[in-house]
């Protein structure tokens, strides 16, 4: 029958409906010789990245029949290649053999493992800077290396980039890495951003510390500033602060807290030193009167008069 392995098989002969009026028959029996067939392994051609382990190696076959598959075969093949996990970037052939089966005439078709390029990621690393300074040093990470590389093996470096300059408002900024130099035989290269965060600086409002005379009005109480950088002045400020003192012209001498308060802006991080309204006395002129005798005469009585030097508000009795 059609899945009789190779082999020979007698072929009987039977008078069947033979007939002949002057003669009897006799028979011989003949043989049918069962051949082998051709049946061609393949070896397969998988690729891989470098680095990574062989995958398994399992070849196909063509010519089986009578409902054979690999299982049939008396013995399996097994396949090979040269290539290891540190084999570098190429090609490398992948070979089958050891195949048995007595149906079948066996031969090899090689194939070939393709090694291509593993893959590094270049990170740009996070950073930080205040507004107003100069961006700091960026630097980067590489990772991803296998059998057992380390950095030496990469040639160059990235370019690394920030949108952000010394007068970038406070906030965060987007720090890409792009190939640049860098070049490695068995890697290809991903770039991951990283990020650059502007904070705050200190800013400094100093109350001012004038000084007037009891009963003046109070003078503009003008606070002076320590911390502005980029080109700031007090103009720049999203909110200017005001400043304030209890005293008022009425106030007797002494010393009166001079306080700022409300100054916002979103680059700095604000603080406030008091200052001192000093009010100091006034100045009286007391004016003698001016009379005229004659000679001989008794002197009349000279009666004063006083005049503030300043316009003065006197606390009520």
């Amino acid at each position: 029958m059609a899945s009789s392995p190779v082999g020979t098989y007698s072929i009987t002969a039977a008078a069947g409906t033979l007939a002949a009026a002057n003669y009897t028959f006799a028979f011989a029996s003949g043989t049918l010789t069962v051949t082998k067939v051709p049946l061609t392994v393949s070896a397969p051609s998988p690729s891989r990245p470098y680095g990574a382990a062989n995958p398994t190696l399992t070849p196909t076959y063509v010519g089986f029949v009578a409902g054979d598959t690999a299982s049939s075969l008396t013995t399996q093949p097994t396949c090979s290649t040269t290539a290891n996990a540190a084999s570098p970037v190429g090609t490398y052939q992948v070979a089958c053999s050891g195949a048995v089966d007595p149906n079948y005439t066996i031969t090899y078709t090689a194939g070939s493992m393709t090694v291509h390029k593993a893959t590094l990621t270049v990170t740009a690393a996070n950073a930080s800077k205040t507004y107003g300074s100069a961006n700091p040093g960026l630097t980067y990470s590489i990772s991803g290396f296998v059998a057992g590389d380390t950095g030496s093996v990469v040639a160059g470096a990235p370019i690394l980039s920030t949108a952000a300059m010394a007068s970038s408002p406070v906030g965060t900024y987007s720090i890409t890495a792009a190939a640049g130099t860098l070049a490695a035989a068995n890697y290809t290269f991903a770039f991951a951003s990283g990020t650059l965060t502007v904070t705050k600086v200190p800013l400094t409002v100093s109350a001012p510390s004038p000084s007037r005379p009891y009963g003046a009005a109070n003078p503009t109480l003008t606070p002076t500033y320590v911390g502005f950088v980029a080109g700031d002045t007090a103009s720049s400020l999203t909110t200017q602060p005001t400043c304030s003192t209890t005293a008022n012209a009425a106030s007797p001498v002494g010393t009166y807290q001079v306080a700022c308060s409300g100054a916002v802006d979103p680059n700095y991080t604000i603080s406030y030193v008091a200052g001192t309204l000093t009010v100091t006395r006034a100045t009286l002129t007391i004016t003698a009167s001016s009379a005229t005798i004659a000679y001989g005469a008794s002197v009349p009585a000279v009666a004063p008069s006083i005049r503030a030097s300043s316009r003065v508000t006197p606390p009520r009795a």
